[in-house]
């Protein structure tokens, strides 16, 4: 991190442990929610850093694809659930609360599949991919703190030049 008022980097702390078994895994996502809060993903482990103090202030063992975070929420991809209701869609984590909400899109596992995300305030803006080869892709508009769904569009293919 670049602290502008002292114009030097600082470091996280060196003995952030990202694998369970203990060996080495490479980090696959680095998300930051504000000047002092940076998330970082490796081996099916998120951790927040206080970019300040260097130190891991919150571990949350989760597996997903695409993660997008703000000051308030958290929002993942649905990749990694342990039954069929658990997979797809979005799971969001209200960082206050610390409490985990889903929203499925479709009850199709192809519809409700997630590829990318972005937190806009509080919004998510999350991208899927069509229900049969040469169909539009969609991307769904999502209110975080009531878990609904504001509006879905189509990206039509055949408007792409």
């Amino acid at each position: 991190r670049r602290s502008s008022d002292l114009e030097k980097f600082i470091g996280l702390q060196r003995d952030i442990n990202f694998s369970a078994q203990g060996a080495d895994a490479p980090v696959v996502s680095i998300q930051v929610a504000n000047e002092i809060s940076v998330w970082i993903y490796s081996d099916d482990i998120l951790q927040q850093c206080d970019s300040t103090s260097g130190q891991v202030t919150r571990t949350i063992p989760i597996h997903f694809d695409a993660m997008s975070v703000n000051t308030n929420f958290l929002a993942v991809t649905a990749h990694g659930g342990k039954t069929e209701d658990d997979i797809g869609g979005v799971k969001i984590y209200n960082l206050a609360s610390n409490q985990w909400g889903k929203v499925n899109f479709s009850k199709d596992s192809i519809e409700n599949w997630v590829s990318a995300l972005c937190v806009d305030g509080q919004h998510i803006w999350a991208g899927g991919i069509p229900k049969m080869l040469g169909e539009d892709s969609f991307i769904t508009l999502v209110d975080m703190p009531s878990s609904k769904i504001i509006g879905r569009y189509a990206l039509d293919r055949k408007s792409v030049v």
